[in-house]
């Protein structure tokens, strides 16, 4: 997606049954394109027939999230990580590593 300008705003990915939870696989988004990604996302959710949208969430996005008037929930899935390599855990726990619900076992539904 991109702004007016041209330069990449961000992207989506998720996936719709209608009458059902929208859920979200992937939202990234530079800052000055957050609350133009989200809205797209909404947006499209709401033309598929989603009743809700759901997925994991950034805390860089609450602004934009709660700019929409949107309600968050904390029941999880949670995230567990390990690595061997001390950087590896720093950019997770810094908020540098970009994290979706494709990296872990989501997707497999167990």
């Amino acid at each position: 997606m991109r702004q007016s300008d041209g330069a990449v705003a961000g992207w989506f990915l998720h996936y719709v049954e209608p009458g059902s939870t929208s859920e979200v696989l992937q939202l990234a988004g530079r800052p000055a394109g957050r609350a133009l990604v989200l809205a797209h996302l909404l947006e499209d959710a709401r033309r598929r027939g989603a009743i809700a949208v759901a997925g994991r969430l950034e805390p860089t996005w609450l602004p934009e999230l709660a700019a929409q008037g949107c309600a968050l929930r904390d029941d999880g899935p949670w995230v567990l990580y390990h690595s061997s390599r001390p950087e590896v855990a720093a950019a997770i726990e810094r908020g540098d590593a970009f994290l979706s619900r494709l990296d872990g076992e989501w997707w497999l539904s167990f």
